[in-house]
């Protein structure tokens, strides 16, 4: 069995909440945060919480993971759990790479017109001794969608 892989990371952004919220909730959003290393398959006008969820941990829909935008290595089933369009989501699902993929955004108002974003990650490979190269690359990305955060709404990171 896989060990889980847990990391967070936290920025304080020049923003207001409700600002970053509508671009970070959103799928073009993630797609910016993730460019140009990943894209993720889906609807550009799609935003969280998602209309029609009958019940917590219903599958949404399933996205194709494509690395530089244009070679898919994994699919990935798309279970959200709870969400606030602008506060957070708690995202839970799966793919063919992670048996189990956790992933909790918070936005929050720090002062007039600042926010601190918190992506909190639980990762469970599915191959026991992929655990090393899941966490690089998953830190990976989540440094550098913050990085992207940052450079759009000002700020700095708070912890990693």
């Amino acid at each position: 069995m896989a060990k889980s892989i847990t990391f967070s990371f936290s920025s304080r952004l020049q923003a207001p909440r409700e600002q970053v919220a509508a671009h970070a909730f959103s799928w073009k959003g993630v797609n910016e945060e993730l460019s140009p290393w990943i894209r993720m398959s889906g609807d550009d006008t799609l935003r969280l919480p998602l209309e029609g969820i009958k019940s917590p941990g219903q599958a949404l829909f399933s996205s194709i993971l494509l690395l530089f935008g244009l070679l898919p290595f994994d699919l990935h089933k798309l279970f959200l759990y709870d969400a606030d369009p602008e506060s957070f989501f708690d995202e839970r699902s799966s793919s063919l790479l992670q048996k189990r993929w956790w992933h909790r955004r918070d936005i929050v108002e720090d002062g007039e017109q600042q926010c601190i974003v918190t992506d909190t990650l639980e990762i469970e490979p599915r191959l026991p001794f992929a655990g090393p190269m899941v966490r690089w690359f998953a830190r990976g990305v989540f440094a550098h969608r913050h990085k992207r955060l940052q450079k759009k709404f000002g700020g700095h990171l708070l912890s990693a």
